[in-house]
């Protein structure tokens, strides 16, 4: 499914504490049309702040796995009141995943290796989870068009006449 939905392409910050873990993801990010930075992560989990980003936040939070469990990291960045509904993105090697209640949770989670259509499907879903399914949105899959501001659903290009029940379940079973 794709929809024509903005991104808000700019800051990228990655949250790491090895710096070659972030390399790959960060080229990615630059070819998808963000600015990454990586944050670095201290012993006690905490992000070190960098001189002269006080008051700004990112347009989207990657976290990339390191050695042991990322979820207290997630936890600690989701509650983050400066990082407000900044969409976060959990990235996990594949023995690295451990399942918890917190892991459950997160906004999107990809596992390496991944590419950077991945990246980006679920950098959208990210948005989704934080901001919601934007009005103005046009929804694609396969033959199916779902025009979220004029409400309107085509098939194969033809529009399809429903209901208001119907239109709502549609676009509920779209979106989620």
């Amino acid at each position: 499914m794709t929809a024509s939905l903005s991104l808000g392409m700019g800051d990228a910050w990655i949250y790491t504490q090895r710096a070659e873990a972030a390399e790959p993801t960060s080229r990615m990010l630059a070819e998808l049309g963000f600015s990454p930075r990586r944050i670095a992560i201290n012993g006690s989990l905490r992000p070190v702040p960098i001189e002269g980003d006080e008051g700004r936040r990112p347009d989207l939070a990657l976290l990339v796995g390191g050695d042991g469990d990322v979820a207290p990291l997630y936890t600690r960045l989701r509650d983050d009141e400066e990082l407000g509904t900044v969409p976060i993105v959990v990235n996990v090697e594949p023995d690295g995943l451990a399942l918890s209640e917190e892991m459950l949770e997160v906004h999107e989670l990809i596992v390496s290796p991944f590419t950077a259509a991945e990246l980006s499907a679920q950098i959208a879903r990210a948005h989704r989870v934080v901001r919601g399914v934007e009005e103005h949105e046009v929804i694609r899959d396969d033959g199916l068009e779902l025009n979220l501001a004029a409400h309107e659903a085509r098939l194969e290009g033809s529009a399809v006449d429903f209901t208001y029940m119907e239109y709502e379940l549609l676009k509920f079973l779209v979106t989620h």
